[in-house]
């Protein structure tokens, strides 16, 4: 029996563009891929492929509402298997890394937020939940309210995915002393989903049933 694919491969493949039978565009930029790869591990755009949709007949899938960037995080990791929710090391990344490290936690938070927001747009759960991973790991290593809430924002107006506001409240049960005395918190008009996750949450802590990691990462303050 054969072994699978190397990542290296799959990636040589992709670059390569050899036997490509599909393309996604986005803003202008095509990326050539291969149905057998992208069909299998997303039903969106499998529907999208073998239905009766103008990509169909086009073979082209257009994805408006992402950046370019975003886009290719996705097909990297539908093809590699490897998550690549990290800043790239360009001109642009040093001269935003002298500016401190909390414009860098922003950017890493913005550009997980953007993977998740993908991966839950074309239902590819693997990218979801190590998307979901990262974003609690980035706001629990370098924790600020303002970065949390701003977070919140950005979740509230792209996703009602329920294992990412279940992470996010376990996150704001753990800080919620600190988040009660931000205006931009108790102000915020947060969905039942968030509201109802902080209280769950909140009333797993008073029962002291908290002994173990939150769902959202081995690096979680409850682990004891």
């Amino acid at each position: 029996m054969s072994a699978p694919p190397s990542p290296g491969w799959m990636k040589h493949l992709l670059f390569s563009k050899q036997y490509s039978d599909c393309s996604i565009k986005c803003q202008g930029e095509i990326f050539h891929v291969h149905k057998a790869v992208v069909c299998t591990q997303s039903p969106v755009i499998a529907a999208a492929m073998d239905g009766q949709f103008r990509e169909a007949k086009t073979e082209t899938m257009n994805l408006y509402s992402f950046d370019i960037d975003t886009v290719k995080r996705m097909i990297d990791f539908l093809y590699t298997g490897q998550f690549n929710g990290d800043i790239d090391e360009t001109a642009g990344y040093t001269a935003k890394r002298k500016k401190g490290k909390a414009n860098l936690t922003y950017d890493l938070l913005r550009i997980r937020l953007q993977l998740h927001s993908i991966a839950d747009y074309l239902e590819i759960p693997a990218l979801r939940e190590r998307a979901i991973e990262s974003i609690c790991d980035t706001l629990n290593t370098d924790w600020s309210p303002d970065r949390f809430v701003n977070a919140l924002k950005i979740m509230i107006a792209t996703t009602k995915d329920a294992k990412l506001y279940e992470a996010m409240a376990s996150v704001a049960a753990t800080n919620i002393t600190e988040l009660l005395e931000l205006e931009g918190f108790t102000q915020l008009d947060m969905p039942n989903q968030m509201t109802m996750g902080i209280a769950r949450e909140l009333s797993k802590e008073q029962k002291g049933a908290r002994r173990t990691p939150c769902r959202c990462c081995t690096k979680c303050k409850n682990r004891r």
